[in-house]
């Protein structure tokens, strides 16, 4: 990786230098080099990429600030929203669709690119247990930027000082359930989504 930097820096020289002395046809070679480096470079680093699995039974702006913050904060250069089709420890009767879960997600995080909405747990035997999955993605992803076993779990897991946002899911659903205008507790498209098909659970 730094041999590439430097020779992208010294091909950059090159040119400056061609450059200088009217060298033109020189010069565009080490342009060349210069462009070719530059898109070469960033592949050598590998993309850190956060797994976010929930049911998401609907996201809300709790969900939607930590992962920014971990974005932002932590080093992270995407998260993947994995929406989870049935959690072990939630009963199916709570859960919202798993389109429409998914579909919210998706309203939710469209402004921001360094999110991702997946729906790769409704492929996988339910209910959705998160070190399966994890094994599932290291199968599928071998190079993703989370290359995870079962043995190694608790070496992949690092504390993180996040904000702390009481708002849950259950929340949002009472209050729905009760008439309630809590449309800013919700991203705007996710809100008017749920408004426009007038979404109960």
């Amino acid at each position: 990786m730094y041999l590439c930097a430097v020779t992208g820096v010294m091909n950059l020289l090159a040119f400056i230098v061609c450059l200088y002395f009217q060298q033109w046809f020189i010069s565009g070679i080490a342009l060349l080099l210069t462009i070719r480096q530059a898109i070469v470079l960033p592949k050598w680093r590998k993309k850190k990429t956060g797994i976010f699995s929930g049911s998401f039974n609907p996201i809300h702006i709790g969900h939607l600030a930590l992962a920014n913050y971990l974005c932002e904060y932590e080093g992270l250069d995407e998260i993947w929203f994995m929406v989870s089709p049935q959690n072990p420890l939630k009963t199916k009767a709570e859960l919202w669709s798993d389109e429409l879960r998914l579909q919210l997600v998706e309203l939710s995080i469209s402004d921001y690119p360094r999110f991702r909405a997946s729906d790769f747990e409704f492929h996988l035997p339910r209910p959705s247990y998160s070190v399966y999955t994890l094994e599932k993605l290291r199968e599928a992803y071998p190079d993703p930027g989370f290359p995870v076993k079962e043995e190694e779990l608790p070496e992949t897991v690092r504390l993180v000082h996040s904000p702390v946002f009481e708002i849950s899911s259950t929340f949002i659903r009472e209050a729905l359930n009760a008439g309630k205008d809590i449309r800013y507790f919700l991203h705007p498209r996710a809100w008017e989504a749920i408004k426009k098909d007038n979404i109960r659970l």
